[in-house]
């Protein structure tokens, strides 16, 4: 877990630029996470819906990135 928080404090310091981190499983996409400086939020996107949610901070995107991949392993992995 402390290495999604470093991956996390990484995307909010260099929020100039456009980092994104995809997620996988098995080579299954599961999630896609980005920072958005302008709304300064973090982006999950939920591979394949598309669904989106946004986060204020790196503990509740760290939570909800720990429990999809709990699900996931549980499931596919």
């Amino acid at each position: 877990m402390e290495y999604l928080k470093r991956m996390l404090e990484f995307s909010i310091m260099y929020e100039e630029c456009d980092i994104t981190h995809t997620i996988s499983c098995n080579k299954n996409k599961l999630i896609i996470v980005r920072y958005s400086k302008d709304d300064r939020l973090f982006k999950i996107t939920y591979l394949p819906t598309l669904s989106i949610v946004y986060f204020q901070d790196i503990y509740s995107t760290l939570d909800t990135i720990n429990k999809t991949l709990n699900h996931y392993a549980d499931a596919t992995c």
